[in-house]
């Protein structure tokens, strides 16, 4: 895997943001990871704003596209860790878990993540900050 991507990330690349040909460089030329936290993240921000079948459709092409990571006992507890060292929303400790578990830099605009400075974890910034 060379990268992994939280729900920002993804929701820029399905809208054709500025950053999207960079996110579309790490999906099609190797195997990126996310946590299926994320991906529920980015499936209800799709519901939200279109409709389930629309954001079902959206989840199917990640499963095509990304490697999907289970959200097992260990890496809750690891995403809890990071919670209780960082301000940020525990989904976003999913990401950064997920991250470093796989030794894989984060792509994100998030700007709780960039913030955090979480030990160990590169991060691409979409926002180019």
């Amino acid at each position: 895997m060379t990268a992994c991507l939280d729900a920002w990330a993804v929701i820029a690349w399905l809208e054709d943001d500025p950053a999207a040909a960079q996110i579309e460089a790490h999906i099609g030329g190797a195997r990126c990871c996310m946590s299926w936290v994320n991906a529920g993240e980015v499936h209800y921000v799709v519901h939200r704003r279109t409709d389930r079948h629309t954001a079902d459709r959206v989840i199917a092409q990640l499963r095509a596209d990304v490697d999907l990571i289970d959200a097992t006992g260990s890496r809750a507890l690891d995403a809890a860790a990071i919670k209780a060292s960082y301000r940020m929303s525990y989904a976003d400790c999913f990401a950064a878990a997920t991250a470093l578990e796989f030794g894989v830099p984060l792509i994100t605009r998030d700007p709780e993540i960039i913030a955090a400075g979480i030990s160990g974890l590169e991060v691409i910034d979409l926002a180019g900050r």
